[in-house]
Parts: C-alpha cells; sequence; structure tokens
C-alpha cells in the first residue's frame, strides 16, 4: 500500500484543530465550577446583555481549498448548565413610519431593540406588544405613531326662526313675514390619529363665515303692540293709557315702509313707532298712544317722525311705519284713536 504523506499530513492538522477547540470549551467549563467551588456559589448566571461573544471553528475541508468556514455563536452559562451554551443570532421585524426593519439578535427586549434600531417613542404611540417582553424569533413589532393635525370643518348654520305676536293678524292665524338665510359656521379642531383611527378631536376655534338671517313668522294675538317703544306711560286693565292731554278718535291709519336707514321729514331715523303726521296739527317728536276703539289692534307708543302727501291733504290722519312691506300691507286702512302724551 503506498502512503500518503500529504494527505495524511492534512488530517492530522484537523484533528489537532478540533482537539484544540474541544480543549478550550473543557478548560472553561472547568474552570468556571472550580471558581464557583471556591467561592461556596453557583456559577454566574449572565442575563442577554451580558452574552460572552467568542468564536468556535469548525473545520470544512473541499479538495478545492483548504480554506475553513467559521461560524459565530455566543457563550452563555445558567444554574442547570455550568458549561457555556451556544446561543444563536435569530430575526425580529419592525414595523414603523412606513417601513419595515429586519434585525438579527440574540435576545433582548422589545425596548431593547428599538433603542438598538434608535426608535424613540412619543407620548400616544403605541407598541403592538409589551416593551419588557422578551423578544423571540421572528416576532414582528409595529409601532403606530399618534399623529395631531388641525382639521377645519364648514358646516351649515339653520336659519333661526323667530316667532313675533302681532295685533295685525287675528287670534290662532300664523304667516310667514319673511324667509331667512342659513349662514356657515367654521371650525377648527385638533385631531389626534393612530393607525387612521380617530382616537381625540378637540374643538380649538369656530368662526362664523356667513351670518344667518332670522325667519320671522307673525303670530295673530288680540291688544299685542306693534311698536317696541316705551315711553314710560301706564296703561289701565282696557289699554288705554291712565294719563294723556287729549284723544283723537276714529282717525283714518294706513302702514307704510322704507328700506334700512331711512329718516323721516324731521331728520329722525324711522322704526317701529315712528309715524307720520300733519305736522300742523300733531307736530314732530309729539308723544302718542295709538290703538283701535275696540283695543283689538295697538300699535302701541309713538312719535311723530315723518309726514307725506295724504297727510297734508287730509286723506288720511296717521301713517304708521313697519320696518317690512307686509307688515305696512297687512295694515291696510284702519280706524284708530291717538291719545296724545305731551
Amino acid at each position: 500500500m503506498k502512503f500518503d504523506i500529504k494527505n495524511s499530513f492534512k488530517k492530522l492538522k484537523k484533528v489537532e484543530i478540533l482537539l484544540t477547540a474541544f480543549a478550550l470549551v473543557a478548560a472553561f467549563g472547568f474552570y468556571t465550577v472550580f471558581a464557583a467551588e471556591n467561592d461556596n456559589a453557583s456559577p454566574e448566571v449572565l442575563e442577554s446583555d451580558e452574552l460572552l461573544k467568542g468564536e468556535f471553528f469548525t473545520a470544512d475541508y473541499t479538495t478545492e481549498d483548504e480554506n475553513f468556514k467559521i461560524n459565530n455563536f455566543a457563550l452563555k452559562t445558567s444554574a442547570d448548565l455550568p458549561s457555556p451554551v451556544l446561543i444563536q443570532e435569530f430575526p425580529v421585524s419592525i414595523e414603523v413610519d412606513g417601513k419595515k426593519i429586519t434585525t438579527m439578535t440574540r435576545g433582548a427586549t422589545v425596548a431593547d431593540i428599538l433603542y438598538s434600531q434608535g426608535i424613540e417613542l412619543n407620548d400616544g404611540d403605541v407598541v403592538n406588544l409589551p416593551l419588557e417582553k422578551e423578544v423571540s424569533e421572528n416576532d414582528h413589532i409595529s409601532v403606530a405613531r399618534l399623529i395631531t393635525t388641525e382639521v377645519k370643518e364648514i358646516s351649515e348654520i339653520k336659519s333661526p326662526i323667530v316667532y313675533k305676536e302681532s295685533s295685525l293678524l287675528k287670534n290662532g292665524t300664523s304667516k310667514t313675514l319673511n324667509y331667512g338665510s342659513k349662514g356657515s359656521l367654521q371650525s377648527v379642531y385638533e385631531v389626534k390619529t393612530v393607525n387612521g383611527k380617530v382616537v381625540e378631536k378637540n374643538l380649538i376655534e369656530e368662526d362664523i363665515l356667513v351670518k344667518p338671517t332670522d325667519t320671522v313668522i307673525l303670530v295673530g294675538k288680540t291688544s299685542a303692540p306693534i311698536s317696541d317703544l316705551d315711553l314710560g306711560y301706564s296703561l289701565d286693565s282696557n289699554g288705554v293709557p291712565t294719563s294723556y292731554k287729549y284723544v283723537l278718535t276714529n282717525q283714518v291709519a294706513t302702514g307704510y315702509s322704507s328700506g334700512p336707514k331711512a329718516r323721516g321729514a324731521s331728520g329722525m331715523r324711522l322704526f317701529y313707532g315712528y309715524v307720520a303726521t300733519n305736522p300742523n296739527k300733531i307736530p314732530y317728536g309729539t308723544h302718542m298712544y295709538i290703538t283701535s276703539p275696540d283695543n283689538s289692534f295697538v300699535y302701541g307708543y309713538a312719535i311723530a317722525a315723518d309726514t307725506g302727501t295724504g297727510l297734508m291733504q287730509d286723506i288720511i290722519d296717521v301713517d304708521l311705519f313697519y320696518e317690512t312691506y307686509a307688515e305696512s300691507c297687512l295694515n291696510g286702512r284702519r280706524m284708530v284713536n291717538i291719545y296724545i302724551l305731551n
């Protein structure tokens, strides 16, 4: 038989390396047990962050080359296994800020993994696993960010309905005096979302973009006054002033209206309660109280502030001002008593 010196040398070399590696492992284990016995203590248990990195070599000889493959492991001791235990790395995936990351670890908590990847958690962020949990192979860590934004919303403001009692109508009847218009409201909210789901919504401010106008409905009521004026005179149980200079009875009253900010011939602004008279008979500024003879229609307190052709020609005795055209039409032609108060 032919003796192959070269191959024999290679085999011896391989055996020598393996024996050296095993000798190192045995020596380390012996030293750990020996040290523990001398100190009357059990071998120290190392946590996952106390892993001792070491290199163990396995020789993989091929006919093509003489290189060795090197595999990295970690050494770990425990009370049950006084000799070193090999812990191999395993993958853990992380999903955060729209990114997917895979990292290798030999064991750590979820908090440690996030810290090692430079991932900071803000107040309100949600992690799918407890931060103190020890990760396992192929664990998936998901971080849902709390996102705070300002949101503007436009909403409709309905036209307010205002009911106004008026002796222009009979009891139990009503009429829409004017139809109002809708408005719009802008509301600004602070909205907090996690994974697209709203978790908190707080109103910051509101701003009326378009102010709504009132819808006014007249409701018939006997003796309800038209005028908003209160000249300070008292009335008796029949709705007649308790004191006055004199009364003009069976006077012809009509109604009229004008645009906003209108002024009478006297220069005074015209509102409910300001009426037109013949200033030769009832001078401007005269205080009056106007009602129908049976007190079913009540215009109320009035001030002479305007005049007109029909008054100067004695066609009518008083023209009652209304802030809407519809009311002036409802007034028509009525018979009234005019109480002169001053």
